[in-house]
């Protein structure tokens, strides 16, 4: 009887090890795509009464900062939000705004975490340091961005050109805005 050898033992982890990513991914793609199902059939409520006010940009973007800043995840805020658009519930153009602000929302986290390092003087002001560059990034960032995609679509043009340059004319139902 042959014995496993070190070599098969190598091979079979790094075979589960890539088996599991696999699945991990696809289980996330499920996911996704769940809650994109879920939304577009039961928003009605929200839609109405919610994110009809997401219709002014700046409500949009305090929006975002604020759900970002009560949940503590931009990554969340911002799959949220992508499920919306993708479920037809919330368009690109009143999307651009409510991430822009998980954005700025994610600044608060850092400072969170900053305050972690408040035992430690050396390390908090490391921490302090990088955290204020953090939110001078982000808050700059929306600062140049958010007139320019208020006044002439800027971001929601490029993404729709990209779309179209990706996947065809027609994706889009609708294109962005601009004068």
């Amino acid at each position: 009887m042959k014995g496993v050898t070190f070599e098969d033992s190598i091979f079979s982890t790094m075979i589960a090890k890539v088996a599991l990513i696999v699945l991990a991914v696809l289980f996330f793609f499920v996911s996704i795509d769940l809650v994109i199902t879920a939304l577009s059939g039961s928003l009605n409520f929200i839609n109405e009464n919610l994110l009809s006010t997401a219709l002014n940009p700046f409500v949009g973007l305090f929006l975002g900062l604020l759900v970002t800043a009560i949940i503590q995840s931009s990554s969340t805020t911002s799959t949220m939000v992508v499920a919306l658009v993708a479920s037809g519930t919330l368009s690109l153009e009143e999307a651009v705004p409510i991430i822009m602000g998980a954005n700025v929302g994610t600044t608060l986290t850092s400072t969170i975490v900053a305050l972690g390092f408040i035992s430690n003087k050396r390390a908090f002001r490391r921490a302090v340091a990088v955290g204020t560059i953090h939110d001078f990034y982000n808050i700059i960032l929306v600062l140049i961005l958010f007139p320019l995609e208020h006044y002439y679509g800027f971001l929601s043009g490029i993404s729709f050109y990209f779309s179209e340059l990706l996947y065809g004319s027609g994706v889009s139902e609708a294109a962005p805005h601009t004068d």
